[in-house]
């Protein structure tokens, strides 16, 4: 799918070197591209159907489907509709509109373990709300996680060694090694009947420690 609009591009290494400047690092969190090999780009321009292109005009075909929520291809007709539509409603409000009710409708009826939905902005949000509603519920404190595996960009649950996190903070994380019941069995029996949830994501989603 290509586009008749024609587009300029900004060179790739020139926005890399103006982001060291007002970015940490260049770049930070899983968007970052510095530990990925030499020519995987960092900045992206736009997107159409399920191909993107890179600051440099590189053609990708988008596997990742951004991470996951287009699942319908970039700009797709009937999103992009629905989304002008909403857009000469209101772009933000100080209240939700009847949108979230409605969406929240659909996804109850379409979940039968579902009895309400709580939308958040990112999984790390999602992690975090879970813990809460695990030590709300059963009134224990401990969560056990898989070891070095990313669930989450908060330091309470990142495997990364982050500066200003102390001991305290994840005195209550306890870990296990992904497919290894074994150790999961250990970190129950670790937890002492204080545990409130066991984390673990359908695949092995492991991220470096630095």
């Amino acid at each position: 799918m290509t586009s008749a609009v024609r587009h300029s591009y900004i060179n790739d290494a020139a926005l890399r070197l103006r982001a060291s400047h007002v970015l940490p690092g260049g770049m930070y969190g899983h968007q970052n591209a510095g530990p990925l090999p030499p020519g995987f780009p960092q900045f992206f321009e736009r997107g159409l159907g399920c191909r993107v292109w890179d600051a440099d005009g590189n053609e990708y075909i988008d596997f990742l489907c951004s991470y996951g929520p287009v699942v319908l291809g970039h700009q797709h007709p009937r999103v992009e509709a629905a989304t002008a539509q909403q857009r000469a409603l209101a772009d933000c409000q100080n209240a939700p509109s009847a949108r979230i009710v409605e969406l929240a409708e659909l996804l109850v009826a379409k979940t039968p373990m579902a009895d309400w939905v709580i939308f958040c902005k990112n999984g790390s949000d999602a992690t975090m709300l879970c813990m809460v509603i695990a030590r709300a519920a059963t009134g224990r404190g401990k969560v056990l996680v898989a070891r070095g595996a990313y669930h989450g960009a908060a330091p309470l649950l990142t495997p990364r060694a982050a500066g200003g996190v102390t001991a305290e903070d994840r005195a209550n994380i306890l870990s296990y090694s992904y497919n290894d019941l074994a150790s999961v069995e250990a970190g129950v029996e670790a937890a002492g009947g204080d545990l409130a949830a066991i984390i673990a994501t359908p695949f092995r989603h492991d991220a470096p420690a630095d």
